[in-house]
């Protein structure tokens, strides 16, 4: 597992800016790259084209599984519809996990968080 959180903690610096840089490359890996940063994008465009993209774009699995985790976290952590498309176990239960236990992912949801009374 660490080794996954390792590849991805490379890419906080990206060079693209854009979705639409992403979907202008060719399949291959900076494409996976480019699209685990970006990828969230497309599902706040359009959730069912952006599932095929994701799907039929992105060659590396890990990279797919990432991706389905990430849209899960920051897009939907409401359903488990995106942890269904993982097959990486680990990474899965980490996906149901983060569904089945709203307050893990209930500040991502407010824009602020409210003043103590």
């Amino acid at each position: 597992m660490w080794f996954v959180l390792s590849l991805f903690s490379c890419h906080t610096q990206s060079s693209w800016d854009s979705v639409s840089e992403c979907l202008s490359l060719q399949k291959g890996e900076k494409k996976d790259d480019c699209l685990s940063i970006h990828g969230v994008e497309l599902f706040e465009k359009n959730p069912k084209n952006a599932k095929k993209t994701i799907q039929e774009a992105i060659s590396d699995p890990l990279i797919r599984d990432f991706i389905w985790l990430k849209v899960t976290r920051e897009y939907n952590p409401a359903t488990q519809e995106y942890c269904k498309e993982i097959n990486n176990k680990a990474l899965k239960e980490r996906c149901i996990t983060l569904v089945r236990r709203p307050h893990l992912h209930r500040e991502k949801k407010r824009s602020s968080p409210k003043p103590l009374q």
